[in-house]
C-alpha cells in the first residue's frame, strides 16, 4: 500500500510529531482525489521500520490540575521534540525501535516529577 515506485511504508499524519524520529527523507506528502492542497493530511514513510503508536500518561500521585503539560522526548542519536498535552494528561507519540528518554514540564517551564508513567 502506498505510492507508486514506493517500498514498503507506513501511511501516517503528515505532522512534525508524527515524523520527529523518523528519517528526514522517510515520507512523502499524499496527494488525494479531489484536494487541492499536497500531504495536508497524511504522508507515507517508506522503510522496513517497526512504528509504534504510543500513548504516554504521566500519573502523580494525585488528582492534578496540569493540563498544559510539555513531554521533551530524546533518543540515543541526539534527536528531540516537545510534545503538547493541551487539554488532556497524555501524550500520543508515534516512534520507531530505539531507546528513548523524556521528562515532563508545567507549561511554565517547572518540571515534573511523575510517581508513574502508564505507556
Amino acid at each position: 500500500l502506498g505510492p507508486t515506485g514506493k517500498g514498503p511504508g507506513y501511511i501516517i499524519r503528515n505532522r512534525n510529531p508524527s515524523k520527529a524520529f523518523l528519517p528526514p527523507d522517510a515520507c512523502t506528502p499524499l496527494w488525494y482525489s479531489g484536494s487541492n492542497e499536497w500531504g495536508q493530511c497524511s504522508a507515507f514513510c517508506e522503510g522496513t521500520f517497526c512504528l509504534r503508536l504510543m500513548r504516554i500518561k504521566p500519573f502523580f500521585g494525585e488528582w492534578t490540575t496540569h493540563t498544559d503539560m510539555k513531554l521533551l522526548l530524546s533518543n540515543d542519536e541526539g534527536t528531540e521534540f516537545e510534545y503538547s498535552s493541551f487539554q488532556f494528561k497524555h501524550f500520543d507519540v508515534l516512534l520507531p525501535a530505539g531507546n528513548y528518554h523524556g521528562s515532563v514540564y508545567k507549561a511554565d517551564g517547572t518540571e515534573l516529577m511523575a510517581r508513574e508513567i502508564d505507556v
